[in-house]
């Protein structure tokens, strides 16, 4: 059963977002909800895209043996060579005297996670023209046979689309090379 957890970071400038994709490379589910915004910078009059934290300083972590896994991604394993995440500066927990570990309740964690849904949208990722948020696909769903739908949402490697399946419509996520454009 997996754990969410609050992850504090160092207060340096983007570490949640280095410490989510050193998370994730340690093979542990991590969540940071963001904002695009549009900033100017010097000495280029145009704005450009820049992620933010919704949360600064905080990332959300899925871990199985809370005590076990923070200290292997806190300190790592250096017995087999495996690094800490030093952007890792400690858990939330329930008490500032004790070791005590705030554990997300699945409304917290659903939460998060329709955060992520939204920063993480389709807008943002523009993989080719004919693939784009309400265009009609054709989708390869096995067995040489295609259903016709749309696309709902799109991910770094999915096209959610609903398909008709086990006597009605459901909203489920294929791989890019499942998809043409219609």
């Amino acid at each position: 059963m997996i754990h969410w957890v609050a992850l504090k970071t160092l207060p340096v400038y983007r570490a949640e977002f280095r410490a989510e994709r050193r998370i994730m490379q340690s093979n542990f589910p991590a969540m940071l909800p963001y904002e695009v915004v549009y900033e100017k910078r010097k000495g280029n009059p145009v704005p450009r895209p820049s992620r933010v934290a919704l949360f600064s300083r905080y990332i959300f972590c899925g871990l199985q043996s809370v005590e076990k896994d923070y200290d292997r991604l806190r300190n790592g394993v250096p017995d087999l060579g495996i690094a800490g995440i030093p952007e890792i500066q400690g858990i939330v927990c329930r008490s500032r005297d004790a070791w005590s570990p705030l554990i997300l309740s699945a409304a917290d964690v659903n939460f998060i996670a329709n955060l992520v849904e939204r920063t993480a949208g389709a807008t943002e990722v523009n993989i080719h023209k004919s693939l784009a948020v309400g265009r009609s696909v054709w989708v390869s769903v096995g067995g040489g046979i295609t259903q016709e739908s749309t696309i709902d949402a799109i991910s770094k490697d999915k096209v959610r689309v609903m398909l008709a399946m086990f006597n009605g419509f459901h909203s489920v996520e294929v791989p890019f090379d499942a998809v043409r454009a219609a």
